[in-house]
């Protein structure tokens, strides 16, 4: 194990350095057009980048010119698991009650996890229930003031990729199962093995059929493009669609690392010109943000390979690793770390502002039992969140004890709300947990937000930014622009917040906390708690 280890590091690394040799390509710059901008009074503007500019990194905006960090978390309910066994229950049921939760605790998006298996069981035939699933589900998100990014999710490419009843490994190994993503007709494997060894995701039919995706064997990354042009049209006018996760932790394939990505980022600029054709062709359409991920080895090493600068010249692109340092990372099997939290931080900025694009934390977790550990590892996570100044969606909101992903052996399932396996009842989740996910943290900042800390235990709260001094910059509204939005958790009023360059402050308590806004222009600031 240690020399795959060793061997996928390599690998990575001679990846990664090239990726950073790829002269830079000049990108588009990003406007909001005009459909976008009717937006800005509503309750959830639509969604745009706001290009690097000096010190200041590149971030995600409303239609109104604040920064957002959008704050959040996974919800797989939606998606096709292959169930480990026959008439298990992979998903937990979704409900209002859930957005309404999730609201209770600061979220202001969900990571609305979506499969192709579902969506397109069969060839150029799209399930119209499916997709009637996902448009209610964004509007009960909506109802409660979250946004949702689809994500297409995949683990091990697919239901498909499972291992026959009565298959038989070599010692080592074991039989793969079918998790979640492509459907059994894009699975192209030329019968390679089914034995899953150290990792789902180096199963060589997994491995085989990311490669005739990546080629685009028998159309196959051709129909998935054609799929994204589909929902972009579906969703063209809607602002409450933060955007859209091309591919969830894409795997390498057979190719090098370095061609892999190559060819992933083919895919990804593919996949976007469908997308902006569709929203361009659409009545009311405007770009949304694109949310795009490195391979999976990002999630198991915690650094990667990601695709070469330039493989799209579209401005309204994020980079959203996945960010598992000393959780899950596959150095974590042998005790040792190469790159800690902090230094996942640090080349994920590192990474984004390579590319010229947004950061945003797709995945991130500590899971098991060791509760007081995960708790302290959760702490650092979140001052290196709030330091960097941007938004995550934490894996995951449910899972049910039937899901592949959960262990059949454990009496519960799950991360956040966790499931008794027994009883099939929801678990409250800790309280040190909720206290860290709920804490305070701005979700709209006028201008740009230039210092960020919060402290969980005591409720804590500074934030700094600066913002234009009138609203010559921005054709919104001047009250929509400048108006700075805080979550602040609790039922007891806040402590009377400390102010400078902010004026009109109002707080309002809403479910699970409190609102904080106020008109912020020029250099400001805002202590609490």
């Amino acid at each position: 194990m240690a020399t795959v280890l060793a061997s996928a590091t390599a690998l990575a690394v001679g990846s990664w350095l090239l990726a950073q040799a790829t002269p830079v390509t000049t990108t588009a710059t990003p406007t909001v057009n005009a459909a976008a901008l009717a937006t800005a009074s509503q309750p959830l503007p639509a969604l745009t980048v706001r290009p690097a500019s000096g010190s200041a990194p590149a971030a995600i905006t409303d239609a109104n010119g604040r920064q957002m960090l959008l704050r959040g978390v996974n919800v797989n309910q939606l998606v096709d698991y292959a169930p480990p066994t026959p008439g298990a229950q992979t998903v937990r049921p979704l409900t209002d009650a859930d957005f309404a939760q999730m609201a209770a605790l600061g979220f202001d998006v969900v990571r609305l996890d979506i499969s192709w298996s579902a969506l397109e069981p069969t060839r150029d035939q799209y399930d119209q229930a499916y997709l009637a699933k996902i448009r209610a589900t964004i509007s009960m998100a909506a109802k409660h003031g979250l946004y949702t990014e689809l994500d297409m999710h995949e683990d091990a490419w697919g239901p498909a990729v499972a291992a026959p009843p009565g298959t038989r490994c070599p010692s080592g190994s074991t039989p793969a199962l079918g998790y979640d993503g492509a459907p059994a007709w894009a699975t192209i494997t030329d019968a390679a093995s089914r034995c899953q060894i150290l990792s789902r995701d180096l199963t060589p039919a997994t491995a085989r059929a990311f490669t005739a995706f990546y080629h685009d064997v028998n159309g196959v990354q051709s129909e998935l493009v054609s799929t994204w042009g589909m929902l972009a049209q579906t969703f063209a006018d809607d602002p409450a669609v933060a955007g859209y996760g091309l591919l969830n932790e894409p795997g390498i394939g057979d190719d090098p690392p370095a061609t892999s990505s190559m060819l992933l980022g083919a895919y990804y600029d593919h996949a976007v010109q469908a997308i902006r054709s569709a929203e361009h062709q659409t009545p009311g359409g405007f770009p949304h943000l694109v949310f795009i991920e490195p391979s999976v080895l990002w999630s198991g090493l915690g650094f990667d390979a990601a695709p070469p600068r330039g493989f799209s010249t579209d401005p309204y692109l994020v980079f959203a690793p996945h960010l598992y340092n000393q959780s899950i990372t596959m150095d974590q099997q042998f005790g040792v770390t190469l790159v800690s939290v902090e230094r996942g931080f640090t080349l994920a900025e590192q990474q984004a502002k390579s590319y010229g694009m947004p950061l945003w934390v797709g995945e991130w977790g500590w899971f098991g039992s060791n509760t007081p550990a995960n708790g302290a590892m959760m702490r650092r996570f979140a001052a290196a969140e709030d330091q960097a100044g941007v938004g995550d969606a934490l894996w995951v909101w449910k899972q049910a004890c039937g899901s592949p992903e959960s262990d059949p052996h454990a009496a519960t399932a799950g991360n956040l709300i966790a499931e008794d396996c027994t009883t099939g009842k929801d678990l409250p989740p800790a309280g040190d947990v909720v206290s860290l996910l709920s804490r305070p943290y701005p979700q709209a900042v006028p201008g740009t937000l230039t210092g960020l800390s919060s402290a969980p235990d005591t409720g804590a709260l500074t934030l700094t930014g600066i913002a234009p001094a009138s609203s010559s910059a921005s054709a919104a509204p001047l009250g929509a622009a400048c108006t700075l939005t805080v979550w602040y958790p609790g039922q007891t009023r806040p402590s009377a917040p400390q102010t400078q360059g902010i004026s009109q402050l109002t707080l309002r308590q809403v479910p699970g906390g409190w609102s904080i806004t106020g008109c912020a222009m020029g250099s400001y600031r805002l202590s609490v708690g």
